[in-house]
């Protein structure tokens, strides 16, 4: 084997287990000012996963000076069916959606940090690779839940499932159940809701091949049959996708 190919090889096994930076890197979103919008993370931070290194950085750029939390700029999440406020040291985390909002007098170009990779959550190749994200429920009524996109690829809602830790009625589908057949259960809404900042309206997801865009935040409520289930949300890298 000669020295190239031991490179090939070597850098194969790299990316096999650490994931692949170069669509992070180039990778950026625009957050316009003084507007509301609702994000996740495409990729894996790693070290700079904190509210304060993920967008410290950013917004001192911007303004000249370290920027105020919850004055210059805000994040917050949705969890137990209320809004909270991240403070500098809260871990952001790929699969949850957040509010984000900068007053900086101008539109940010934010980017993910340098040494970001790509999702590999499940440990398998890129085109069964999948992120799953834990469900909060409510008894007796529909439970919303925040979430995102975790890869660095558009991903269609085709491309979603629903699986659960506990036992449940669901036709063997591997990875997991289709949203279609987890609402006719009536356990999860098949339709997903990502706040479009431009139109200031919701665009909605509904088994189309229409895509959720990298850093797109999104809604999906679980429904009255999903309380006891730990329901999961499964979002799965499409086939081919870096």
């Amino acid at each position: 084997m000669n020295i190239k190919s031991i490179f090939v090889v070597f850098f194969i096994l790299f990316v096999s287990n650490y994931g692949w930076a170069a669509p992070c890197a180039a990778l950026p979103t625009t957050l316009k000012d003084n507007t509301w919008e609702q994000i996740s993370l495409p990729c894996n931070p790693r070290a700079n996963k904190t509210v304060g290194k993920f967008f410290g950085g950013s917004i001192k750029a911007a303004l000249g000076r370290d920027g105020v939390l919850g004055t210059d700029w805000a994040v917050w999440e949705y969890k137990k069916g209320a809004y909270q406020a991240l403070t500098m040291d809260s871990a952001l985390e790929q699969g949850k959606g957040y509010w984000v909002i900068q007053a900086t007098g101008k539109n940010l170009e934010v980017a993910m940090p340098a040494g970001s990779v790509s999702t590999r959550a499940s440990g398998g190749p890129p085109e069964s690779s999948f992120k799953d994200i834990s469900l909060e429920t409510k008894a007796g009524s529909a439970q919303w839940n925040m979430v995102g996109n975790p890869f660095a690829v558009s991903v269609s809602s085709v491309y979603i499932y629903y699986s659960s830790q506990d036992s449940v009625e669901c036709p063997g589908i591997n990875p997991g159940c289709s949203l279609d057949i987890a609402e006719k259960n009536g356990i999860v809404s098949k339709k997903l809701y990502h706040y479009n900042e431009t139109s200031q309206q919701y665009d909605v997801f509904d088994g189309d091949a229409h895509g959720l865009n990298p850093w797109y935040g999104f809604w999906i409520a679980t429904l009255e049959k999903a309380d006891g289930e730990e329901p999961l949300l499964l979002i799965t890298r499409p086939k081919g996708a870096n």
